[in-house]
């Protein structure tokens, strides 16, 4: 690329709001292609998607970058593909 580092910025704040709510397909489909299956869910339940944009950005985050999520947020930890209380999610195990 010509400009490298204007490409990775434009790449950057074409992304919504992190606070942003996004409707799920099958709302904007009226309804799931396959009889009406759970659309906010993927890899068999495994993967939960949330209506808001930052959530989802930062348990993608969370799971593919686990060593930086322990380092920066140890408070924090990923159960069943959702980021949750580190402190909660021992006490309920």
């Amino acid at each position: 690329a010509l400009f490298p580092a204007l490409t990775r910025a434009c790449r950057y704040f074409f992304n919504p709001r992190l606070d942003a709510s996004v409707a799920q397909l099958a709302e904007l489909a009226g309804g799931g292609a396959d009889g009406g299956a759970d659309a906010s869910a993927t890899h068999g339940g495994r993967n939960k998607l949330s209506a808001e944009y930052g959530v989802n950005a930062f348990k993608s985050l969370a799971r593919s970058h686990p060593a930086v999520l322990a380092a920066h947020h140890p408070d924090l930890c990923l159960v069943d593909g959702v980021v949750v209380d580190a402190q909660g999610a021992r006490s309920s195990a």
